[in-house]
């Protein structure tokens, strides 16, 4: 899931060579002969800073322009259903200024918790192999320590100052005394017939009923649908609606990373909704469950699913939200 603003671009090179070529020509050949032909040259000493003054302020509006974004936030909000609405929200949201600012986020009975971008991101985990140089660069933080104010859980605010263009992470785990306004009226209580081609087929449609059809969005995408659909068993993935991508795994060679916990092995995954959901310590999840939730950095409290039991299913749902993600999930427990 990609949680940067889509519009978020680089100037191009071609335009940086072009503007420094005539701003060059204008404190060079211009500036000598204009001034020589009106016998002023002595005010090149007033006309060379007024240029430069002038065009760096154009480059830095034109980087303005470019790298700006409507977009001061986006989040994933994992919802954890039950038959009685939500249970938990995780809300997992990146800050993206365009302007270097200090952020409040409000907090009401939950944790929350600051987090590295760098350190969940693509580029660092799969592509990173272990290097003095690269691991120190890529323990540089510009974003200030957050200042908590209050109490957590109960009432809390966190503020940052968050440099421009700088991607800061933030993790909130709360759970909801009223239920969300913007339910889709499913029937989560509800048991599926995940076994069935029949039965997955009701399901299917039952979900385009509840969750809508946004025929912008079919256009958009090329999809069927603007929501996501999935239901993970065991280590078997099956997409019910939406891209197959985000549900089915697709492995590549393990590799050896650089972590802020030491050097690991990994495994690249297209699929980020198993990451998070499907536990990867069979018998792990037992453990992990009597210390959850934590709200912490690790995540392993967001995982529902115990691979290694036949008799658990988990359906997940997600459905784009205006600039947000909204993320449904419901564990199923069948004995038979």
């Amino acid at each position: 899931m990609q949680l940067l603003p889509a519009g978020v671009t680089l100037v191009p090179l071609s335009t940086m060579c072009l503007w420094l070529g005539v701003y060059l020509v204008m404190i060079g050949p211009v500036d000598y002969f204009v001034l020589g032909w009106l016998g002023k040259r002595r005010w090149t000493w007033v006309t060379f800073p007024a240029m430069t003054l002038i065009f760096t302020a154009f480059s830095i509006g034109v980087s303005n322009s470019a790298m700006s974004t409507s977009v001061l936030s986006r989040a994933t909000v994992i919802r954890d259903m039950t038959s009685g609405g939500v249970a938990r929200e995780n809300r997992l949201e990146l800050l993206f200024p365009s302007k270097s600012r200090p952020i409040t986020t409000q907090s009401v009975r939950g944790l929350m918790m600051p987090l590295r971008y760098q350190d969940f991101a693509q580029f660092n985990s799969y592509q990173m192999y272990y290097d003095p140089v690269s691991w120190q660069a890529a323990q540089g933080k510009r974003t200030q320590p957050a200042v908590f104010q209050g109490r957590m859980p109960s009432q809390c605010a966190m503020t940052q100052g968050v440099p421009q263009w700088t991607p800061q992470l933030n993790r909130m785990l709360t759970i909801p005394i009223e239920q969300p306004q913007d339910l889709p009226q499913f029937d989560w209580g509800e048991i599926p017939n995940f076994k069935s081609p029949d039965g997955l087929a009701k399901l299917r449609t039952r979900i385009e009923a509840a969750f809508g059809v946004s025929v912008q969005d079919r256009l958009r995408h090329g999809l069927a649908t603007s929501v996501s659909a999935g239901v993970f068993h065991e280590n078997s993935a099956t997409t019910l609606l939406g891209d197959a991508a985000s549900f089915e795994k697709r492995d590549s060679q393990p590799m050896l990373v650089s972590t802020p916990y030491g050097q690991e092995w990994r495994t690249k995954t297209d699929s980020y909704l198993q990451l998070l959901s499907v536990g990867t310590q069979p018998g792990f999840l037992g453990v992990v469950s009597e210390y959850a939730p934590t709200g912490g950095d690790r995540f392993e409290d967001l995982c529902l699913l115990d691979p290694s039991n036949p008799h658990q299913w988990l359906l997940v749902i997600v459905q784009p939200s205006g600039n947000d993600f909204l993320i449904y999930r419901r564990l199923y427990v069948l004995e038979n």
